[in-house]
Formats: C-alpha cells, structure tokens, sequence
C-alpha cells in the first residue's frame, strides 16, 4: 500500500512539474564560470522511474488508417522508447577551440555532447533529445503565433488552453483517420479552431501502475470553449477543459513524453491557424537549428578534438565550457575543419533546399572530389 501511494505521488509530481525550455543553444557565462553540464533534473528522473516501473515498453494497439493517397494501412501505436537505440547513439564527440589565447583564464573551449538519432521510439535519445527537441519547437511555434496574432490587435484568446477530447465508447477504435478528423470537427464546434493535438492511444491505470487502451487527444488550442454538454448528449464524445496552464512547454512536454509513437505518424497534429497550409504558415514557422561550430569567444571554427590527459578517463557527462588545455588536444586542422562542416552542409538535402543548392548532384560531387586526388596523387 505504501509503495502504491509513493508510486501515485511522483506520478502527480511529475505532472505539475515545471520543465524549463530548452535554450537553443547552451549559452556559457561569467555567472556559471563558463561551463554549463547537462544533468537529468526531477521531472526526468520520475519519467524513466514510471517508465522502468510500468508495462511501459508492452503496451501496443493496432488502429487501421488510410492515408490521403487512399491506401489502407495499419498502424502499430506504441509508447516512446520500446526500440533498441543505433550504433551511434550515446556515442560522445567533441569539438573544441585551442585559440586559448584569446579566451577567458587562457582555456579551451570543449563542446563534449552526444550523438543522437533523434527517434521517439530510440530507448535511448527519446528523454533528453527527441522530447527535448520537439516540447521546445512546438512551444515557439505556439509562441510565433501569439507574436502574430497580437501584431495584428487581437486581444482576446490571445492565451493557449488545454483541452482534453475522449472518444465515445463506439469511435474509441475506429479508423485512426477518421477519429482524428471527427475530434477536430468537435473541437471545432466547441470553440479550439486553432491549435495542435497529441494523440494518446493509452492510459496508465494510477490505481495499479498499469497502461492500459484508452484512446483520446490531448490538445493546446485558442478559443473559448462551449456546448461541451450538449456535444457530450449528442455524440458520446466527453470534452474537457483544463484551461490556460502554468506553463505551456510543460503541458507538452508532459503530453509528449507518453503521446503514441508509430512509423511514419508525427506525434503533433497542427490544425486551423497554426496548420502548416494556414495563412500564418509561414510566419510562424521554427525554423531548424543549425549546429554552433564557432567559438563563443573567438569566432574560430570548433574542430574535432579529444581526451588526452592520462591520470583519469574522459569525462562521461554532456557539457559545453572551458577547461585545461593541456586536458585536450585537436585531431584536425582549421582548414580540415573547415572542409568537412562544407561537405556536411552540402551532404544534408534539407540545407541545400533552403539554400537553393537542390541542383547540386552528390554523387558527382563525389567523383569530381575522388578525381581531384587522384590528380594530386599523379603530379607528386
């Protein structure tokens, strides 16, 4: 009885825990003796503890859905994290600026952060990188569009709410489709045109620490919300609204940390005014972030670096910062450095779009660079 009463208390803590948003990039100050490490915090600790404890990586529900080419497929709804995480992941790399002369106590500056695939399903970038990453997107995004709305002079429902759409007991299992575009229609009626919608096709069961099926949506949106009851005595569908929440970014991220995962379904569903086809779509668009491989305090480019002192191993925690040069040392040149930030760039299609380098073929790219040293090679 004790264990089931501390059980139900982390799970409320957890939930009116309040997750600080993710900078976009870790910024390093005088006020922190520039170096910032990266640690789980309370919030985190409570998710992977609900997580190990609860038939978390069992659950499962197969819904039928049919895409908007008309192919009837099946999805297989999971929690996050029930996947084997990559080769990769996990895996530390280091960048690092050794122009020490030009920082601060005459240090190194050290970027020691992990890889990541960035997959919700990943056992092991879910937490501190696909949650992270996607609670802080959708927070600016909603944050853009109150930006942009208020530019314009709207004063009312300038604030998102949260709403909470349960099924009736005869649509809880229809086709996913179908049951998301039914709970959009709702909420429509009800007053939240506009917003973003989380699907949760389980539960957990805080009386047994158990998930069980039981579909619903959980949703941010603007609006005023009404006829709820007479939506309820007409359709089945039960709308709940938990009005405007300490803190945006912890209401999603909370949502998200155990919204449905499946194969090639997006966890957010943006709709009305912040839909990606609405008159604000581009307005309100976050765009993606690049990675900082410059020096904070000289400007240079960061190059590969890694651990050479021989008293201790490497450190085993993220963290940007300076530290003891002599601690570290760089397996590149600038020039090195400077090549292969160019190759990457050119490497990621979603750059070369951005920058209107969609023409540029890799494979030739490829080529022209092998022909290049075997010339070299040839003229020595």
């Amino acid at each position: 009885m004790q264990v089931q009463q501390l059980q139900q208390q982390q799970l409320k803590e957890f939930e009116s825990v309040v997750v600080s948003t993710a900078l976009k990039r870790s910024k390093i100050s005088k006020e922190n003796n520039y170096y910032w490490e990266k640690r789980l915090s309370e919030s985190q600790k409570i998710l992977l503890e609900i997580h190990d404890m609860t038939n978390w990586k069992d659950i499962s529900l197969v819904q039928s859905y049919k895409t908007p080419k008309g192919i009837m497929k099946e999805i297989f709804w999971k929690l996050p994290s029930t996947q084997e995480k990559k080769e990769t992941c996990g895996k530390f790399k280091t960048l690092g600026c050794f122009n020490v002369f030009y920082h601060p106590k005459n240090q190194a500056l050290i970027h020691h952060t992990k890889l990541s695939c960035f997959r919700s399903a990943c056992e092991y970038c879910w937490m501190e990188k696909w949650l992270a990453r996607e609670s802080r997107r959708a927070t600016l995004r909603i944050e853009n569009y109150q930006k942009v709305i208020t530019q314009e002079g709207k004063t009312r429902f300038t604030n998102p709410i949260h709403v909470i759409v349960s099924p009736s007991w005869k649509d809880k299992f229809m086709r996913f489709d179908l049951l998301k575009k039914r709970c959009r229609e709702l909420l429509s009626q009800a007053g939240v045109k506009d917003g973003l919608m989380i699907y949760h096709p389980f539960s957990l069961d805080k009386k047994n620490m158990k998930w069980i099926c039981r579909p619903h949506f959980h949703v941010i949106g603007f609006g005023w919300v009404h006829d709820t009851k007479k939506i309820s005595d007409e359709n089945g569908w039960v709308i709940k609204n938990k009005g405007v929440r300490n803190s945006l970014h912890s209401t999603i991220y909370y949502q998200l940390s155990h919204a449905g995962v499946a194969d090639h379904i997006h966890s957010i569903t943006w709709y009305g005014d912040l839909g990606y086809r609405s008159k604000y779509a581009e307005r309100i668009k976050v765009e993606n972030e690049e990675p900082n491989d410059y020096c904070e305090f000289c400007g240079q480019i960061l190059v590969n670096a890694e651990f050479r002192a021989t008293d201790r191993g490497p450190p085993d925690v993220e963290f940007i910062g300076l530290v003891d040069h002599l601690d570290w040392c760089a397996t590149e040149s600038i020039e090195e450095a400077e090549e292969r930030r160019r190759k990457s760039k050119h490497d990621d299609s979603s750059y070369r779009i951005s920058h209107g380098f969609s023409w540029i073929n890799l494979d030739c790219m490829k080529a022209n660079d092998n022909a290049n040293k075997l010339l070299k090679k040839l003229s020595v």
